[in-house]
């Protein structure tokens, strides 16, 4: 990794579709942003924070996400997340983000995602051993 990633930040912009609603066992519960997209587009919007400091072997393999998903986001609306870096230990990256309606200043969920930087080589010999357990 290269140097100076402390409070670099990404911001991801992402119009709620119904796609991303609260869905389980293919039925829609609730007809607003689900915590599991939610989720997802943080890791996306912290992975996209640290990726242009990656060495030309790098690579990040998530290790954690805790989140507090405290108000709701309508299909159409607008949420904004963004990703700061705030610790890295030579190996370990954890990222603060927030998830906003900017358009009514809304805060709808807030926490911290952690990452591990390693070798490409080092994930394929860990993903080649959990494989193994398979065959």
């Amino acid at each position: 990794m290269r140097p100076n990633i402390i409070n670099t930040q990404f911001t991801l912009s992402i119009a709620i579709t119904e796609e991303m609603t609260a869905i389980l066992d293919n039925q829609q519960i609730h007809p607003v942003y689900s915590t599991f997209w939610l989720v997802y587009h943080a890791e996306l919007a912290s992975r996209k924070a640290i990726e242009p400091f990656f060495e030309s072997e790098d690579q990040a393999i998530g290790a954690g996400i805790s989140v507090q998903h405290i108000s709701m986001a309508s299909i159409g609306e607008t949420v904004e997340i963004t990703a700061i870096i705030k610790e890295y230990n030579g190996s370990k990256i954890l990222s603060e983000f927030i998830a906003m309606i900017p358009k009514h200043n809304i805060i709808i969920a807030k926490g911290e995602q952690t990452q591990i930087i390693m070798k490409q080589a080092d994930i394929d010999k860990r993903i080649s051993l959990a494989n193994s357990r398979t065959r």
